[in-house]
């Protein structure tokens, strides 16, 4: 089969390699579509500190079950499927604990372990969800994500009356921006590029603003009575935009990370923080939220579809991830087509 392996920063190379052999518990699954995400393109560039080379990125995939494993009862040959990434390793303290997202062993698919930029990847059947005729392969991608920003949610405890701020309306941002909506909170959007302010007005953004401009501050005062924002959401994994976050957080605020950010230094105001009792909390893992993602998506509370911006021929990836590297502002999501 063949596989994009990244060989070295900003190189991938497509080889021919043997496809993976499947377990008892396991399925393999031809992959129809995976997504680039923001860890995808750090990992190109040689930003992120925990990536080693030769590898083969991708954890957004979906794709069409071709065998099982013998234990295996709950899925079929042909089932069009959606695979989580993660997996914890079920004994550790974190995992007995309950928190599986914290898993102090815990393997993802693309990071350290072997990724879905192939024709063939194998999963445990236990990390499987069918994917439903409704969803489309390329918008299967996009669940793994939102699940991120419904675990963000969650974990804040936004809710009903609240004013966040969005920094970023790549996909991250978009998916927050509808989760948040859905939760009954105020939202102002925040992006450098109008196209993408566009787009999260049409997804009821209730105010759109460049966060570079005086008017950000102005704005998040006037909207908070000049409290400041409890929830900032930093969605960009730019240190530029963590460090201007902490100009629109309120006194006993949080500002909340989903994007890495890599190997680059930041500088964050450590006064204002522990004179303000300012939180600080970061998602990149998730447990148990893949599902509410695709009930979400089944009741046509969010849209997928709008966020794919660009789609790429698996013999394109180089040029897909070139193209996210140099930070083009027309990609808001790029989808690799098996």
């Amino acid at each position: 089969m063949k596989s994009a392996i990244c060989k070295e920063p900003n190189k991938i190379v497509i080889e021919e390699v043997d496809p993976p052999e499947i377990d008892d518990d396991e399925v393999l699954i031809k992959v129809c579509s995976a997504g680039i995400s923001g860890l995808d393109v750090l990992a190109y560039r040689g930003l992120h500190p925990a990536i080693y080379y030769p590898i083969t990125l991708g954890h957004e995939v979906s794709g069409e079950i071709v065998a099982t494993g013998k234990n295996v009862d709950n899925f079929s040959v042909g089932d069009k499927v959606i695979v989580e990434p993660l997996m914890p390793c079920k004994k550790c303290q974190s995992c007995l604990s309950g928190n599986h997202s914290l898993c102090q062993n815990l393997k993802m698919m693309g990071y350290n372990a072997e990724g879905a930029f192939s024709e063939y990847i194998s999963a445990n059947a236990s990390l499987v969800y069918l994917k439903g005729d409704n969803l489309s392969y390329e918008e299967a991608c996009l669940i793994e994500p939102l699940s991120i920003s419904i675990h963000a949610l969650r974990k804040t405890g936004v809710g009903i009356g609240d004013v966040i701020v969005i920094i970023g309306a790549g996909s991250t941002g978009l998916l927050t921006l509808q989760t948040a909506k859905r939760s009954g909170a105020s939202v102002i959007v925040m992006d450098k590029f109008i196209e993408r302010l566009h787009l999260s007005a049409d997804f009821e953004a209730d105010y759109t603003v460049n966060p570079s401009t005086n008017e950000a501050n102005e704005l998040v005062m006037a909207i908070t009575k000049g409290a400041g924002s409890a929830y900032v959401f930093e969605c960009t994994g730019e240190p530029e935009y963590l460090e201007k976050a902490f100009d629109f957080v309120c006194p006993g605020g949080t500002v909340v990370m989903l994007e890495p950010l890599g190997n680059r230094p930041v500088q964050l105001p450590l006064t204002k923080i522990t004179m303000n009792g300012i939180r600080v909390m970061g998602f990149t893992t998730y447990f148990g939220d893949i599902s509410i993602a695709i009930d979400l998506f089944n009741s046509s509370a969010i849209n997928l579809n709008s966020i794919i911006s660009h789609k790429f021929r698996f013999s394109e990836i180089n040029k897909a991830f070139d193209k996210l590297a140099q930070g083009e502002e027309d990609i808001t999501k790029a989808i690799i087509m098996m």
